[in-house]
């Protein structure tokens, strides 16, 4: 049971992070073949799929960078080695959450454009 438990929670994880990208991708292209395909509702279908890719391109930075700060205080000395370590990890939590801060304002213009969209599109 706990296996069982484990695997859902597994998988879980994995589908959460693509359902918000995923839902908000399928209205604006509804959206946009609703309005006519213009030139504003093709290109804003795809703001959802940049906001995901801005929050995996922020988790992989801030990996690199946490692991950067772990390979570099092998060469710092021993009095400043935590010093070293705490700036390492706090440029890579930076550059994570400077990822999920675009990942969420691409998020949100994808909504408001999709909820005008809908609002505004002839019957």
């Amino acid at each position: 049971m706990e296996a069982l438990r484990q695997v859902a929670s597994a998988l879980l994880g994995l589908v959460a992070p693509l359902a918000v990208p995923g839902a908000l991708f399928v209205w604006a292209r509804a959206i946009a073949r609703r309005r006519g395909d213009t030139p504003l509702w093709r290109r804003a279908r795809w703001l959802p799929v940049l906001g995901f890719a801005a929050s995996l391109l922020g988790l992989l930075a801030s990996v690199a960078t946490i692991a950067i700060a772990f390979a570099t205080i092998g060469s710092v000395d021993a009095e400043s080695r935590a010093t070293a370590l705490a700036r390492g990890i706090a440029t890579g939590m930076n550059v994570g959450a400077l990822g999920l801060a675009l990942a969420l304002a691409l998020y949100a213009l994808s909504f408001a454009l999709s909820l005008y969209g809908t609002l505004t599109a002839r019957r």
